[in-house]
C-alpha cells in the first residue's frame, strides 16, 4: 500500500462483511479492484484477470496436533471450513 501511495494512486477501502458480499459488490460495480482472487471459469464471466505481478501461495491451516501431510484421504472425517464460493 505504501508503494501505491508514493505513486500518487488513491483508493477508497470498501468494508465487506464476507466473501459473498465482496462478489455481490463486484458484480454490481461497487468494487473495482480485488487482490488475491482465485481465477475460475465462473469468475472470468464478470472479472478480468490480467497477468499476475505477484504470486501468493495458498496454504491449509490446521491445528497444532495435525503433524502428518494432508491428503484427500487424510481429510476424511475432519471438519473442513472454506469460504463460501471460494475457488
Amino acid at each position: 500500500m505504501r508503494l501505491i501511495t508514493k505513486m500518487g494512486i488513491q483508493f477508497e477501502v470498501v468494508q465487506c462483511t464476507n466473501w459473498d458480499d465482496v462478489i455481490t459488490r463486484m458484480k454490481q460495480g461497487k468494487v473495482d479492484v480485488l487482490n488475491a482472487v482465485v481465477k475460475t471459469p465462473q469468475r472470468e464471466m464478470y472479472l478480468q484477470f490480467p497477468p499476475p505481478y505477484l504470486k501468493i501461495p495458498s496454504v491449509i491451516i490446521v491445528r497444532k496436533n495435525i503433524t502428518e501431510a494432508l491428503t484427500l484421504d487424510r481429510l476424511k472425517g475432519m471438519h473442513v471450513v472454506m469460504i463460501s464460493g471460494y475457488g
